[in-house]
């Protein structure tokens, strides 16, 4: 499988988790796929293991989208690694909590397994959560125009350091980004 096909289903995961199209999960995952799940910060909480395409989809888009809105995670293009079934990649989000109104910023890495024999859809997905901070409203309209101004769902590192709000919160990930 080219890189460009590895690319379109992690593609279709982004949109269906960010828009809210729990339609699109089957494009991308098998029916008995596993999620697992690696949480290093404190910010956010998930379920280290969850099986199965509908259990994967209540709680990467349902559920999710349930809690936060203008959600746009972004894979890091010039981190992509890909052989023999396995997809890697860098990825950041910019999203708002609906009920307190706080901005969230998080990085980590996506882990596609995917099955090459049959389905050419993911069997397993592992998603590390490295840093996320969470930052006070009023920063909202700065934050989501400069996520905004980020090309959608696929982008270099330059291309998110280049117009990133100049906030002692995000050096870390201007850091990471260099």
């Amino acid at each position: 499988m080219s890189m460009e096909k590895y690319q379109r289903i992690v593609s279709n995961y982004l949109v269906a988790k960010d828009k809210n199209n729990p339609d699109l999960m089957s494009k991308s995952f098998t029916e008995s796929a596993q999620l697992e799940m690696e949480v290093n910060t404190d910010d956010i909480s998930f379920p280290k293991i969850t099986y199965g395409l509908n259990e994967i989809t209540n709680l990467l888009v349902r559920n999710f989208n349930k809690k936060f809105r203008d959600i746009s995670t972004f894979c890091i293009s010039d981190s992509v690694a890909y052989e023999n079934g396995t997809f890697l990649c860098e990825w950041i989000v910019v999203m708002v909590e609906k009920e307190s109104g706080e901005i969230k910023v998080g990085y980590g890495k996506y882990y596609w397994y995917f099955d090459t024999r049959t389905t050419l859809l993911a069997d397993n997905l592992k998603i590390t959560i490295d840093e996320m901070v969470t930052l006070t409203n009023d920063l909202e309209s700065q934050l989501l125009s400069w996520s905004n101004e980020l090309p959608y769902p696929w982008c270099n590192s330059d291309m998110v350091s280049q117009n990133m709000p100049r906030l002692v919160e995000l050096n870390w990930l201007r850091n990471k980004m260099a």
